[in-house]
């Protein structure tokens, strides 16, 4: 599946002002392909397009009185990883900073920063070493999409 964000999204990232209207739809116009954005180094911003990550309550189980990550959560770790390898080869070393755009599935509320923990964890370890080199992060609600989709966007953090 392509990697695909909206040019206002990569406007963004870049310090661009270009802000869409939540429940916008993406048009050819203001999408931008993967094959736009440089992949050769950690100060250009690399897309990724995912699945919705598991909901804090789905992402962890009790066994036996411990608390450990869900089947749901397992699973999630796993995709979102494979995805993730084709733009981050090796994992960044320096700061960074990540955008978000979340497409619900329905247009009913949903807390956007509900998916920030599945989604961090398991890109540890293939995007950063550590989630806690996520120095900022920006999310914000897009169009609802069936199933629903993620798509982020990570550079390194400047100051």
């Amino acid at each position: 599946m392509p990697v695909h964000m909206t040019a206002a999204a990569v406007k963004r990232l870049q310090g661009g002002t270009n802000v869409p209207k939540a429940g916008k739809r993406a048009t050819e116009a203001n999408v931008v392909s993967r094959s736009v954005i440089p992949e050769v180094r950690a100060d250009f911003p690399r897309g990724l397009d995912l699945p919705l990550p598991p909901t804090l309550n789905h992402l962890f189980a009790t066994v036996n009185g411990n608390r450990v990550k869900s089947a749901e959560g397992r699973a999630y770790a796993l995709e979102a990883g494979e995805l993730a390898r084709i733009m981050f080869p090796e994992p960044i070393t320096v700061p960074v900073e990540v955008a978000i755009v979340v497409h619900p599935k329905r247009g009913i509320g949903m807390d956007l920063d509900n998916c920030c923990k599945a989604l961090l964890d398991s890109l540890t370890g293939i995007v950063w070493r550590d989630d806690s080199q996520v120095w900022r992060l920006v999310i914000e609600r897009g169009a609802v999409i069936p199933g629903g989709r993620l798509v982020m966007v990570v550079k390194s953090f400047e100051r």
